[in-house]
């Protein structure tokens, strides 16, 4: 697994191949410490690209070292992405959960492009869309309403929605981008404004 995150690291696409192919080294096994504060835990190969945001390694672990969508089950199987978009980390955070935490834009996009749920969670029940606004990521929360994502979801732990972490964490722009969208004012005498 050491040749494997070390070429996630670097984002060497063919150094990926080699230990995937050559090797036989399964993506999904990979136990990759992500983030420093422990909030997505341990993850794969796609967990780790995402959180560092590249995109060469994402695709070829997605669809092969050539960009192309691997054949499942031999010459007649379907076309499926090498590794599962939903597959969570120790902490239940799937790629896209990742992504959105580190503000990666077009990581985020290109596994929303590949079906990513914009409702999958943590396994404390933070959102993709909660762990954009934790960070300040205008952009990434911007681009998971565009596909859906639950304006008004609150995380499981503590209640709180996107637009309230948004105000608390003094992210202005986050803030007003979910009141323009829609986002619910919370009931609190502390209201959040513009």
């Amino acid at each position: 697994m050491a040749r494997l995150e070390a070429a996630v690291r670097a984002g060497d696409v063919a150094g990926v191949a080699a230990a995937l192919e050559g090797v036989g080294e399964d993506p999904s096994a990979l136990d990759a410490e992500l983030d420093v504060g422990g909030v997505l835990g341990r993850g794969g190969s796609l967990h780790l690209a995402s959180f560092l945001g590249c995109l060469p390694v994402m695709k070829a672990l997605l669809h092969g070292p050539g960009g192309k969508s691997v054949r499942r089950g031999g010459g007649g199987g379907s076309m499926a992405p090498r590794v599962a978009l939903e597959r969570g980390t120790t902490t239940g955070a799937p790629a896209l959960v990742c992504a959105a935490f580190a503000g990666h834009e077009a990581a985020v996009a290109l596994l929303l492009h590949q079906g990513a749920d914009t409702a999958a969670t943590t396994s404390i029940g933070t959102t993709a869309l909660v762990l954009a606004t934790m960070s300040g990521h205008t952009a990434v929360a911007a681009l998971l309403l565009d596909h859906g994502a639950d304006i008004a979801a609150a995380n499981a732990s503590d209640g709180r929605t996107a637009l309230m972490i948004a105000a608390q964490l003094g992210h202005t722009a986050t803030a007003a981008l979910l009141l323009d969208r829609g986002a619910p004012q919370p009931a609190s005498a502390t209201a959040v404004q513009r």
